[in-house]
């Protein structure tokens, strides 16, 4: 009765957390909630996406930064700056974002879209919410990460 009880909990939890993931939708540079189109993004460069609002507005950049090398391999970060409200958050390579590599840019907004959204930090109007941008930023920015590349003169910059 344990296991029925435990494999119930377990599969409600895993559709809650997988309607929340699969909330946005991104084609044909559009961002889509629920059928509403609340963002725009455009490819920059090869590893650069803008997004922005209704009105025209650049509001999130997103820049994956591959500076592997054979004697550093663990170089490559994600930078994502939410751009009016002045946060910056530098995270380096894990599990939740090195799936993204090798995605067409459209799974690979979608990846990170989803992500803001599931922490709150984007609206279902599409604007930023900037107390949990800030909290965003407290949670996941790498200030290590951010020392050991301006302290290491040998480290690739931006």
């Amino acid at each position: 009765m344990k296991k029925l009880f435990y494999f119930l909990c377990f599969s409600l939890v895993s559709m809650g957390m997988a309607v929340a993931q699969n909330a946005i939708a991104v084609k044909n540079n559009h961002v889509w909630l629920n059928g509403k189109n609340i963002l725009r993004y455009s490819k920059v460069e090869a590893n650069e996406l803008s997004f922005y609002n209704p009105q025209g507005e650049e509001v999130i950049v997103y820049f994956i930064k591959d500076k592997s090398t054979k004697a550093d391999p663990y170089n490559s970060y994600v930078i994502i700056n939410f751009l009016q409200e002045r946060i910056k958050v530098t995270y380096d390579f894990t599990e939740r974002l090195m799936t993204t590599l090798g995605l067409n840019r459209e799974k690979s907004a979608e990846k990170l879209l989803n992500w803001l959204y599931t922490e709150k930090v984007i609206n279902p109007d599409g604007t930023i919410n900037r107390e949990k941008a800030e909290a965003f930023h407290w949670k996941y920015n790498d200030d290590a990460l951010t020392q050991r590349r301006s302290h290491n003169p040998q480290a690739p910059t931006d």
